[in-house]
């Protein structure tokens, strides 16, 4: 009787964490059968499981709840942080959390801890004090392995095809957008997560041709000018025009990228999502493809681009003789980025250990010393060169400390002001040693997405939107209105028509 009650409570608490994800969502209509079904066979195979290792039905059951609670409190932490609620392709990012814990561990509430402590209390004191449970036998445990085995059985069928009739029904039945907020509000969060990845790996076995080919890719344009210019693409971490949220800043607050912004084109980037999710910018912006058009492998465009080559930009200019690098002071390996740069055309990738006499501010490498070590290469350059900058310095958490405890900046805002200085500073260094150059640079930069501070989610006026400029030494190329893009058209609006009306035939 108690492992029956435990296995009724444990798929209760499931099924009601579930629903209770999906209601604190606006949906014009829902239809939570197939979540349901997905967060009750959850809850039971959690519990058979921790019967099966543990042999104590209560310890099984405040693991189980323990383990459910655990995923619904990730859920909610992400819609309050990044107002995106989890999506499957979050679990390939579980390797990146163990090897940078510092990135992700520090958006939990302060709070946090001290639950996990109390519940690891209460189950070693569960352990100590519940007997194994007598009537368990040999038989009966591996019935509760099976029990645990056969909905991961069930999933593993899904994902590998073996159902396609099940599969072309479940798809067909329930239409899903592909937009994680409105499908977890409609099918809840786990029905969304199932149907996402059902029709992830479907897509996958079908071949991906039609999908790149039905998704508008931008036309990147062709220069005459006698010497091509030199192209400076910067993706500037969680840069945006924070006035916008906290107006009381100030006008002077960074002169030189205001500079470059009066003498270039510049705007908005209109973004889909805000405080992470950098890969998504940095995939529109490098293929021209639109992340709203990419069904699932929208959520993590890596995902795709680290299986295959993809048109881009580096792949344009190389075909017009451009030799082409990817800068980025920290781990490679971090979004698979490389597979993923070689995949998208670039010759060359510069990590962490490029940079490992470089100067910091904070606890990354520093703007200044990144996008210096980028006109190092413009002056060696031989020939017209392409490269990517993809900075740190700006990077959460933004936590007490960063700076050193002699320093005078405590809080949130105040530490990303310092980093907009610095970058400021940087884009003062381009402009001025572009100078020095034999032939005209192009210098573009945007923000991935807006910072993940206090002041920019509860800010009445907040936006995802972030802020791009592109600026060129002709005297002509005069700013007018700005001009607010979406990611995949930045690299047009680079290389297309807007680039032979700012730099003409050539010197």
């Amino acid at each position: 009787m108690t492992i029956f009650l435990g296995f009724a409570l444990s798929t209760l608490f499931a099924v009601l964490a579930n629903i209770q994800s999906a209601l604190v969502l606006s949906s014009p209509g829902r239809t939570m059968n197939v979540g349901h079904a997905v967060a009750a066979l959850l809850g039971m195979s959690l519990y058979a499981g921790f019967v099966a290792v543990t042999a104590r039905p209560v310890l099984a059951l405040g693991l189980s709840l323990a383990a459910t609670t655990l995923l619904w409190a990730v859920n909610r932490l992400k819609m309050a942080v990044l107002r995106e609620p989890l999506v499957f392709s979050d679990v390939f990012l579980l390797g990146q959390v163990h090897r940078h814990p510092q990135l992700y561990v520090a958006h939990a509430p302060s709070g946090a801890s001290h639950g996990a402590v109390l519940w690891a209390a209460l189950l070693a004191a569960m352990a100590a004090l519940e007997p194994a449970y007598q009537p368990l036998t040999a038989k009966a445990r591996g019935l509760m392995i099976l029990i645990s085995g056969l909905p991961w059985l069930l999933l593993h069928g899904l994902l590998a095809g073996k159902f396609p009739r099940a599969t072309a029904w479940m798809l067909s039945a329930h239409d899903p957008s592909f937009d994680p907020t409105t499908d977890a509000a409609r099918f809840t969060p786990m029905g969304e997560a199932l149907l996402h990845a059902v029709h992830h790996t479907r897509r996958v076995r079908e071949g991906l041709d039609d999908l790149l080919a039905a998704t508008r890719i931008a036309a990147f344009g062709r220069t005459d000018a006698h010497r091509p210019p030199h192209l400076l693409l910067t993706q500037a971490e969680s840069f945006c025009d924070i006035r916008r949220f906290v107006p009381e800043i100030g006008d002077n607050l960074f002169p030189r990228i205001q500079e470059a912004m009066d003498h270039g084109r510049h705007g908005r980037l209109e973004l889909d999502w805000s405080g992470a999710y950098t890969m998504r910018t940095e995939f529109s912006v490098l293929t021209g493809l639109n992340i709203r058009e990419m069904e699932t492998f929208g959520f993590d465009p890596y995902l795709l681009a680290a299986r295959r080559p993809i048109p881009s930009l580096a792949h344009a200019l190389r075909d017009q003789g451009y030799r082409s690098i990817c800068i980025h002071p920290y781990d490679p390996t971090f979004f698979r980025r490389d597979m993923v740069m070689r995949n998208l055309g670039f010759d060359q990738f510069l990590g962490r250990d490029f940079f490992s006499n470089a100067g910091t501010n904070g606890p990354y490498v520093s703007d200044p010393a990144v996008l210096n070590t980028a006109m190092d290469l413009f002056l060696d350059a031989s020939g017209p060169l392409f490269v990517f900058v993809i900075t740190m310095e700006a990077h959460g958490p933004w936590l007490p400390g960063r700076f050193g405890p002699a320093a005078p900046e405590k809080t949130p805002l105040a530490q990303y002001l310092r980093h907009l200085r610095s970058l400021d500073s940087a884009v003062g260094d381009v402009l001025r040693r572009s100078r020095d150059l034999d032939r005209d640079m192009i210098f573009a930069l945007y923000g991935d997405h807006v910072p993940s501070l206090d002041v920019v989610r509860g800010h009445s006026a907040a936006s995802k939107a972030t802020d791009y400029f592109i600026w060129t030494p002709c005297p002509h190329a005069v700013s007018g209105q700005p001009k607010n893009l979406r990611p995949e058209w930045l690299g047009h609006e680079i290389l297309g028509e807007p680039r032979e009306k700012a730099l003409g035939r050539g010197k």
